[in-house]
């Protein structure tokens, strides 16, 4: 596989760079990451939907400091959602 990585002029690779751990690539890797993923969806339930209708924008937050509800509150316009763990 190494001799074909070095005659290819690029190569395509199945993985997301933003969910992916940190690596070192080449200029000539691309990331094609999600080309599994299928389209369909179904629609939120009224809870969902009313909870992310309430601002012109939502910021799910899956982590919690106290940091966070400084930062929160510097934002007045925005709905944030804070999952945490009792």
């Amino acid at each position: 596989s190494q001799d074909l990585m070095q005659d290819s002029s690029l190569v395509f690779m199945n993985s997301d760079p933003l969910n992916d751990f940190p690596k070192m690539t080449s200029s000539r890797v691309i990331d094609i990451g999600g080309i599994t993923v299928h389209a369909g969806h179904s629609d939120l339930d009224q809870y969902w939907s009313s909870l992310l209708n309430l601002r012109n924008r939502t910021i799910f937050i899956s982590f919690g400091t106290e940091t966070i509800r400084a930062t929160a509150g510097k934002f007045p316009n925005v709905t944030f959602i804070w999952k945490y763990e009792v």
